[in-house]
């Protein structure tokens, strides 16, 4: 019967044809880098570290905030995470997440999973015995980071349905079809993964940190190639990701100070015991956060949103992402996480430290210019502008007012010029300017029989460095070669530009800030993979 069987409409091939077309030439560079000698070292550390994970059971997760006091109730959990947000987050070791297993591990790893420098075993050695040979894993990454390259998502979902809508993909990440069999002198199947293997190797990839040691290793790999151009001033500043999960509202206890408290957003809670959800209340295993590290940040009055930070580091002039690093608490002041990143930043590139002289950040990293100093930096910040009392301009005869940011501004209508800074009477030192001539504003001014001293054709003015705090003493923001400097912070807006928007990593499919990290290292390791094809063509 005819109608019993589907016509086959055609064939997919691939051709040169195909490959060769503009649209297909970012993900197949992509896919070309990743080989060689570095390849091959991956996918014997990956297949150790599968083994590992397969012996070790997969319930495991890295980095879970448990609470230390066992409670009854899905209520009194709350309240006990919000005890921990207005002591200003959960106590942790570090500012970041951490990279790679955790203490859950119930076996000693092997050499090779702790020590990236210590060479993983021959293939022959990990996977010989009996059972199914795995996927290969370099097929996998090839995969997961083409679909990156092609700006689609990167859940294994997506990538499970990119693998079979595509043949063409398929073959170029190495796959032989659905039902290929292993080839002989191959010790891995190179059949198409199915969506719960592709979950698999995100895990995996997420638990031992090879996401972000692939993407620190192509990182310093193009500096030393010259695909990534240092220079002598970094900028910094965190980013905001939304979370996948939701938040509750929670109302604390009454005070004698606060009777009727504002109710405040913390996360969900659970259990990951076999007890079921209903006999939650009464079981005695520990409530964990749905998604931990995500919390509520603040970016402006009204704009508030639930989700997690990361800080951010690129070069100045050239605005390429250099480190990006997850946030343990979402919640953490931005100001907090500079030191902490250039710790992490001398350790894994410091090329890129000893390179620079300077950090440019937003005011809200004041304050941290004494700790720079161990990596001879300077940081330089923005300004926030403050309201200053308006009996200080009656001090000075002639001047009207002074602006949010400390300039001086006279009965005429003219902002002075910053001069310099008086060290030993700490004073800023201020001059009226001059117009498109080159002659001072004063000449001929009707009010500068007030302003200006005997014999003198330009008002001076020096005001007291406590009087205006909004003024970084050290570098004041309204020096010139300090304000150039600063112009170069924008850069890190584009470098998140880049990670966010045009390889889509504002958009999560995972919970909990390890897998919020490998989501940005699988950024930053397309973007560092496409400047190092950029640079070889």
């Amino acid at each position: 019967m005819l109608h019993a069987t589907a016509p086959v409409l055609f064939k997919s091939t691939t051709s040169a044809q195909t490959l060769a077309e503009p649209a297909n030439a970012a993900w197949l560079a992509v896919l070309a880098l990743l080989a060689g000698r570095a390849a091959e070292l991956f996918r014997r550390r990956y297949h150790v570290a599968l083994t590992h994970f397969r012996r070790n059971g997969r319930r495991a997760r890295t980095s879970d905030h448990q609470f230390e006091v066992v409670v009854d109730e899905r209520g009194e959990a709350k309240q006990v995470l919000l005890l921990e947000v207005y002591s200003g987050g959960p106590a942790q070791a570090a500012m970041f997440v951490p990279i790679g297993p955790g203490r859950e591990q119930l076996q000693e790893r092997p050499g090779c999973l702790t020590d990236f420098s210590v060479p993983p075993p021959t293939l022959s050695v990990v996977l010989e015995g009996p059972g199914r040979p795995p996927i290969d894993g370099l097929c996998l990454l090839r995969s997961t980071a083409g679909a990156i390259a092609m700006g689609l998502s990167d859940a294994p979902s997506a990538v499970y349905a990119l693998l079979r809508r595509n043949p063409t993909f398929a073959q170029e990440c190495g796959f032989l079809g659905a039902n290929a069999h292993k080839l002989p002198g191959e010790w891995t199947s190179r059949a198409l993964p199915s969506e719960s293997l592709l979950e698999e190797f995100d895990a995996v990839m997420t638990r031992y940190g090879f996401w972000h040691e692939l993407q620190r290793k192509r990182v310093h790999d193009n500096i030393e190639e010259g695909a990534v151009v240092l220079d002598d001033v970094l900028a910094c500043d965190t980013a905001h990701i939304m979370a996948a999960s939701g938040c509750s509202s929670v109302t604390p206890p009454p005070t004698e100070k606060v009777p009727q408290p504002k109710s405040r957003k913390v996360g969900r809670v659970h259990k990951l015991c076999d007890c079921g959800k209903e006999a939650w209340g009464g079981c005695l295993h520990p409530w964990q956060q749905t998604d931990p590290g995500a919390a509520v940040v603040v970016k402006g009055p009204t704009r508030k949103h639930w989700a997690h930070k990361a800080s951010i580091v690129t070069t100045g002039r050239t605005d390429i992402p250099l480190s990006i690093r997850v946030c343990n608490y979402a919640a953490t002041p931005d100001g907090k996480t500079l030191l902490p990143h250039l710790a992490e930043l001398a350790e894994e590139l410091p090329r890129a430290v000893k390179t620079a002289n300077t950090v440019v950040a937003d005011a809200v990293y004041r304050g941290n210019n004494e700790g720079a100093k161990k990596y001879d930096i300077d940081v330089i910040v923005g300004i926030t502008g403050r309201k200053t009392r308006a009996s200080l301009a009656g001090r000075y005869p002639g001047i009207d007012r002074f602006t949010p940011n400390g300039v001086p501004v006279c009965q005429a209508g003219h902002a002075f010029a910053f001069r310099g800074r008086d060290i030993k009477q700490e004073r800023f030192i201020w001059q009226a300017t001059a117009d498109e001539g080159g002659t001072p504003v004063c000449t001929g001014c009707s009010l500068a029989p007030r302003c200006l001293v005997s014999g003198s054709s330009r008002r001076h003015l020096r005001v007291q460095r406590q009087d205006f705090p909004q003024i970084d003493w050290e570098h004041p923001q309204h020096q010139a070669l300090h304000a150039a400097t600063y112009s170069l912070r924008t850069g890190v807006e584009r470098g998140i530009k880049r990670i966010k928007k045009d390889l889509g990593g504002e958009h999560l499919t995972r919970r909990g800030a390890s897998r919020v990290q490998a989501h940005l290292d699988r950024r930053m390791l397309v973007l560092h993979l496409l400047l190092a094809a950029a640079n070889t063509s």
